[in-house]
């Protein structure tokens, strides 16, 4: 019997941890390269008027490591902030913005060290919270299923905390929805809280709020609704950079409906807006190898192993797929 519940514990929490492969790489494009926009505090989030003002001219003294970070050059952050907190030990942002740049680097303990030290100088910001809560996800999807289980309040706890901060605070809102659709119900997954903070996000933004009632329907497996809200998305908000994280999910999506040819534009659509990310080329490789179009799977496979010789996956695949060619001859 024991044996048997270890079993169905390790099986939910695979399910709420484990790295589907076509969610591996929405979250490889959504997550790791989301904006890295500042919040700003207000004045009534601090004790006095005076921490208020030195919380700001720190932020103002780290806008150059801040830039780094924009510009995705991570090392040069590191170096930045590393410096500013050794310099100052108490310096709230640059620990907060240390912290994020370990997490961009994937150093996810050392991201969790500087992001609690920023919060344990200053509790009072949602944001710092907010990437708390999103590097403790990062670490749970790294981590065996004993940690899993234990890191998954602490991430509840650390979103709900960015919105009693700041109500408004949509990456907040969408960290909660997002856990509540995915954790099993034992760890807190709640599809009736997903919808609630979902109607949230449809009221500070609706293009996030579609995204997550897309969640909630492929959750439910109805996957109608969730292929209509797909198509509103798509023609409410047209392809900009930021979605190409939406439409390698629409792909992928697609796919798994075996309907190739739509998967295929979705992807190509993906390239078009991140032409340089080999990830882009490797899901248009998938796309092609699906609908049996083997020499251009292999073409987009090589083109994303040139653009990442470190992208395994897309190497793998073109060995796969020369050798089914060699055995069809």
């Amino acid at each position: 019997m024991r044996f048997k519940k270890f079993m169905v514990l390790s099986i939910a929490l695979c399910m709420f941890f484990g790295k589907v492969q076509a969610f591996e790489k929405y979250v490889l494009n959504i997550g790791l390269f989301t904006s890295l926009n500042v919040e700003l505090a207000e004045e009534n989030d601090y004790a006095s008027p005076n921490e208020f003002y030195n919380v700001q001219k720190s932020m103002v003294n780290n806008d150059k490591g801040i830039g780094y970070l924009e510009n995705g050059e991570f090392e040069k952050a590191k170096v930045f902030f590393f410096k500013k907190v050794k310099e100052n030990k108490n310096d709230v942002a640059a620990n907060h913005y240390l912290g994020r740049t370990y997490f961009f680097l994937q150093n996810y303990d050392k991201a969790i060290e500087y992001l609690e030290k920023a919060i344990k100088m200053n509790s009072q910001i949602a944001d710092y919270h907010y990437w708390l809560g999103r590097t403790l996800g990062a670490k749970a999807q790294n981590s065996n299923i004993l940690k899993q289980a234990l890191i998954a309040p602490e991430i509840l706890k650390e979103f709900k905390r960015t919105v009693e901060l700041n109500s408004n605070h949509i990456g907040g809102h969408k960290g909660l929805a997002s856990f509540y659709i995915q954790a099993p119900s034992f760890l807190g997954g709640d599809i009736e809280e997903a919808r609630k903070e979902t109607k949230i996000l449809f009221k500070l933004d609706r293009s996030e709020g579609l995204l997550q009632l897309i969640d909630i329907y492929e959750k439910e497996n109805k996957l109608d609704l969730a292929e209509k809200a797909y198509i509103d998305y798509d023609k409410s908000y047209k392809e900009t950079m930021g979605n190409n994280g939406f439409y390698n999910k629409y792909g992928y999506f697609l796919l798994a409906q075996k309907k190739y040819a739509k998967a295929i534009e979705m992807f190509q659509k993906q390239v078009r807006l991140a032409p340089d990310i080999a990830n882009s080329h490797d899901s248009l490789g998938d796309g092609y190898r699906a609908a049996g179009r083997i020499k251009e799977a292999i073409a987009e496979y090589k083109k994303a192993a040139e653009l990442d010789p470190q992208f395994e996956s897309s190497l793998k695949k073109v060995q796969e797929l020369k050798k089914q060619l060699t055995d069809n001859n």
